[in-house]
């Protein structure tokens, strides 16, 4: 096939392209018109207010699946605040609440306490 008939052809199916593309609008149009009719409304207008209407309307809540919980990364306490931490539980505010009051966990607390020397050792267990 020369290069003179495939433009030719390209032509042609542009021109079949283009009256598809009419013939799609023309039946779009003509459902678009009749639509109100099928679901029981009076007029297209009344369709227009119904579909308004439910755009307004709040949506039903449907069960939504939770991301999992991105784990948090861990932050480094500098000496600074290690002391600030002992120094109000020397003051007597209780572990929680120390946690609590300087947003770490309870267990970073009781190490604290522990490297501050304010917590009394266990000992040692003795085997038998």
């Amino acid at each position: 096939m020369t290069i003179p008939d495939q433009i030719k052809e390209l032509e042609q199916l542009r021109n079949q392209a283009a009256a598809l593309k009419n013939k799609i609008e023309e039946e779009r149009a003509t459902k678009l018109a009749s639509m109100h009719q099928e679901v029981g409304l009076e007029s297209t207008e009344d369709l227009i207010n119904a579909l308004q209407g439910l755009a307004k309307a709040p949506a039903k809540k449907t069960k939504r699946i939770k991301a999992p919980a991105k784990k948090k990364k861990r932050t480094r306490l500098t000496p600074a605040q290690k002391e600030k931490i002992a120094d109000a539980v020397k003051e007597g505010l209780k572990g929680t609440e120390a946690a609590r009051k300087f947003g770490v966990s309870l267990a970073t607390v009781q190490n604290i306490k522990k490297n501050f020397g304010l917590v009394k050792s266990r000992g040692k267990k003795s085997a038998q």
